[in-house]
């Protein structure tokens, strides 16, 4: 199933393992938007399970190892910045193991080659924007 949200070839950045790196962690972009950066799909699926629990909405970029590429895979909807955690934990991922797979058959750009981190938004202010 092909992600309709993505218009704009914006969504497709050059990202080297080295400036991923430089990245990881966690940190507040502003209040109420906080951005994870990891290569753990286990912990890329604990955010998401989070921020479902706390009903924020968030933004998943996936760095693609074989392209050095980071590629937006939700980013809007058309009404709220993102996609709904809960509905990502609901309809689109299946487990823990295949967060990566499940997550990247929504890239509109054709098949994520070698996915290797997560860049993921979350934004429990949405509702204020």
């Amino acid at each position: 199933m092909a992600n309709d949200y993505l218009e704009d070839e914006a969504a497709v950045e050059e990202m080297h393992r080295e400036d991923f790196n430089k990245l990881l962690g966690s940190r507040e972009l502003s209040p109420g938007v906080t951005e994870h950066v990891t290569y753990s799909n286990s912990e890329a699926y604990n955010i998401i399970r989070d921020a479902a629990e706390h009903d924020a909405r968030v933004v998943i970029s996936m760095r693609d190892d074989a392209s050095d590429t980071k590629i937006e895979i939700f980013a809007n909807e058309g009404h709220s910045v993102g996609a709904s955690a809960s509905w990502l934990m609901d309809e689109v991922i299946g487990s823990r193991s295949s967060i990566a797979e499940d997550i990247a058959a929504y890239s509109h750009y054709g098949e994520i080659t070698d996915p290797d981190g997560w860049l993921i938004e979350v934004h429990t202010n949405w509702r204020e924007g």
